[in-house]
C-alpha cells in the first residue's frame, strides 16, 4: 500500500531538514544534503500557507509540498545532481513573495 511505502521511506531516510517558512523567509535546519540518498523534508509554516518548492541547479522543479500553519508535511525525496539547489515560494504570501527563496547544497 501506499501508507506502507511512505513508512518505509521515513523509516529508511537518515536526513530530515526542518523547515520552517514565515513571510518571506524560510528556515533550514540544515544547509547541505548528502546526493542520492532518501531526504524528508519536515516543512511547516508560522503564519500563513506557503508552497515549498525544490528546484534543481538547472532550475527544473524537481518537488515541492505546502507549508501549512500549524501541521507538519512530510516530503521525502533523493537528490541525485550535486550542486546548488534553490527553494521558492509556490503560494502568493504578499507582495515581497517573489523574494522569497534559499538554498542549500547537495553533495
Amino acid at each position: 500500500s501506499i501508507r506502507r511505502q511512505r513508512q518505509m521511506c521515513i523509516r529508511d531516510s537518515s536526513v530530515t531538514v526542518q523547515v520552517r517558512a514565515r513571510q518571506w523567509a524560510w528556515e533550514l535546519s540544515r544547509t547541505e544534503i548528502p546526493a542520492n540518498q532518501p531526504v524528508e523534508f519536515a516543512t511547516t509554516a508560522l503564519d500563513v500557507n506557503h508552497g515549498f518548492g525544490i528546484y534543481s541547479p538547472s532550475g527544473r522543479l524537481v518537488a515541492q509540498v505546502q507549508a501549512m500553519p500549524r501541521y507538519v508535511n512530510r516530503l521525502i525525496v533523493s537528490l541525485p545532481e550535486p550542486g546548488t539547489y534553490t527553494i521558492r515560494c509556490l503560494e502568493y504570501c504578499g507582495i515581497p513573495h517573489h523574494g522569497m527563496t534559499a538554498t542549500f547544497e547537495v553533495r
